[in-house]
């Protein structure tokens, strides 16, 4: 279960996501205000699993079978 505090911050920013007055749902992934947090991702998920510099994070569509297909 979540605690309140994160569910009460997600409720917020679900309409007005820092303070932009819109959903990070609606705004582009390509956007000056969201590139900032796509990389900040980047960096928190390679420090949650400790992967070394020399490898690349990829977020990629489709899944398991997106990532099968991609590599064959």
């Amino acid at each position: 279960m979540l605690p309140a505090e994160v569910l009460k911050l997600a409720q917020q920013e679900l309409c007005d996501w820092h303070g932009l007055g819109t959903s990070v749902m609606e705004i582009s992934h390509r956007g000056k205000e969201f590139i900032p947090g796509g990389r900040g991702g980047r960096t928190g998920f390679r420090d949650l699993l400790n992967i070394p510099s020399n490898y690349k994070v990829l977020f990629c569509h489709g899944g398991g079978r997106g990532h099968s297909r991609a590599f064959r």
